[in-house]
């Protein structure tokens, strides 16, 4: 039996768990005087200001940024305007509240302009085959900025100018299986005149390998990564190339000409062969590559493989790049739902303590990455419950005992996804200098409702709803419209300053 030094230490940690949530969930009344914030507030604030500020001098202290990487802080009153012009980009503007639930930004997504328009007295379906963004020509609503529309050849013009600057072009994405859907959307923003080697894990593998791997995920290596470097046009070497890129199929194709089967079977549904073990930088000469596009699995945050396992795998890799002289330009962090798994078995609140336990290795290398390079906190693709609402509108058409478990299970999700996001920022992320990232949810809340109306209007089974473009068959990841929406965003924020520094676009430097 536990003695009761011990018992009082776990109600010490059971309340304290709870005393956070209970500040969390007491949102900001736009009538407080935001000078005047209540008593246990400061108090944490005051607990993470000052556990930021040694992590500030320690990351002062171990020296600057690298010259290859985009300067995430920059000078001046001019320059000051032109971060918060760029981070407008990413983050909405909530008038210092916090958004706990999706209701306001369900209200942005009222903004947007939709995608789909169904004619209820004909039943007539019609849609654009496009992306939000080309429909709205780049403007938001409640983005203060304008988008610059990238492709293909964009790229390659963007990752050539920062070249010429001897700045290297790479862009990192740390969490779970929406980061590979965004790799896997990525391919088609490659430049054609580039070269393209592709690992998973430490092996380097064909290019319709690393199509299946993202696309199917039977495995998880520990890392994904694309490198692309200009071609050495001299003899054999020449031949060689030409006659291995011609089985490939084309970088850059855009999937707007056939919006419904772009995304879909990649041609081989066998297992890629793989290494487990996740790639290291020092693996890589810095001048083999003038583009790269990294996945970290980090499904838990510092931790892989699922949460009910005793022994998960560590994953230190943005411990190893605050470290390094050589960084990502670009590290986009997201996570918190295989946490949400802990639900069903245990209780609500553990979660939220095992995210604390999670995330709290996190916070010093952010602060170090956040003062060199640009890293953003995405928020998760919501969860789509209408899939599991009616046996014949989910693929699980089995036993009806099955399929009620198995909706008690995906519904833990519903309300928990936004909450966690919003609960990680508040008391871990906001003051690590990074940037949240959550003007892209009232896209997905969008994409969500056209789902719903498909669903409504009968077309479960037609290629709109079943494809990946729309993504609605799938409960848990966003369509590969938003995520092309926004990759547009990143490469705005990486490429703006080199190709569009003279444009009225976010980031660009006007």
């Amino acid at each position: 039996m536990a003695s009761l030094e011990t018992q009082v230490r776990i109600a010490a940690v059971c309340l304290t768990s709870y005393m956070m949530l209970v500040i969390l969930m007491q949102m900001p009344s736009p009538l407080r005087s935001p000078s005047h914030p209540p008593k246990t507030s400061r108090i944490l604030d005051r607990h993470i200001s000052r556990f930021e500020e040694e992590e500030r001098i320690v990351s002062t202290a171990r020296g600057g940024r690298h010259r290859g990487v985009v300067p995430s802080v920059m000078t001046g009153s001019a320059a000051g305007n032109d971060r918060k012009d760029c981070q407008a980009m990413f983050t909405v503007d909530k008038g210092g509240q916090l958004w706990a639930d999706d209701g306001p930004y369900s209200s942005l997504a009222h903004q947007l302009s939709p995608l789909l328009s169904l004619n209820k007295s004909s039943g007539e379906t019609s849609m654009f085959r496009g992306t939000r963004l080309d429909l709205m020509g780049g403007k938001i609503p409640y983005v203060p900025c304008k988008v610059r529309r990238y492709n293909a050849s964009d790229l390659g013009s963007c990752s050539a100018a920062r070249s010429t600057q001897g700045k290297k072009t790479w862009i990192a994405f740390v969490g779970d299986s929406n980061g590979r859907q965004k790799v896997h959307s990525f391919l088609y923003f490659l430049p054609p005149d580039l070269e393209y080697t592709f690992f998973l894990g430490d092996k380097q593998i064909t290019r319709q390998d690393f199509l299946v791997g993202v696309y199917y995920h039977h495995h998880r290596p520990l890392t994904f990564d694309v490198f692309g470097r200009r071609r050495d046009r001299t003899g054999q070497q020449e031949l060689e190339e030409d006659e291995a890129l011609a089985d490939d199929p084309p970088s850059g194709e855009d999937p707007s000409a056939d919006v419904f089967d772009a995304f879909d079977q990649p041609g081989n549904s066998t297992h890629a062969h793989f290494s487990v073990f996740g790639l290291r930088d020092a693996q890589v000469p810095h001048d083999s590559y003038e583009l790269r596009v990294t996945l970290v699995w980090a499904p838990l945050g510092s931790r892989a493989t699922t949460p009910t396992m005793k022994e998960r795998i560590k994953v230190t890799r943005l411990k190893e790049w605050a470290e390094q002289e050589v960084i990502p330009d670009l590290i986009v962090l997201g996570f918190g739902k295989w946490l949400m798994l802990q639900k069903e078995n245990l209780n609500e609140l553990v979660p939220y303590t095992e995210a604390a336990f999670l995330m709290r290795p996190l916070v010093a290398p952010l602060v170090r990455l956040a003062a060199r390079t640009n890293v953003l906190w995405w928020h998760q693709s919501r969860y789509r419950w209408f899939n599991f609402e009616t046996e014949n509108h989910t693929p699980w058409k089995t036993k009806r005992k099955k399929f009620w478990e198995q909706e008690l299970y995906m519904n833990q999700f519903r309300d928990g996804v936004p909450f966690i996001d919003t609960w990680l920022w508040k008391t871990y992320l906001r003051h690590t200098g990074m940037w949240q990232w959550d003007s892209t949810v009232p896209f997905n809340l969008a994409n969500f409702q056209e789902c719903l109306d498909l669903r409504k209007s009968g077309a479960v089974e037609e290629k709109i709803y079943t494809g990946r473009w729309w993504h609605c068959r799938d409960a848990h990841h966003s369509s590969y419209e938003t995520n092309f929406d926004e990759i547009q965003m990143l490469l705005n924020l990486v490429c703006n300053p080199y190709i569009a520094a003279h444009g009225r676009y976010c980031c660009s430097g006007s």
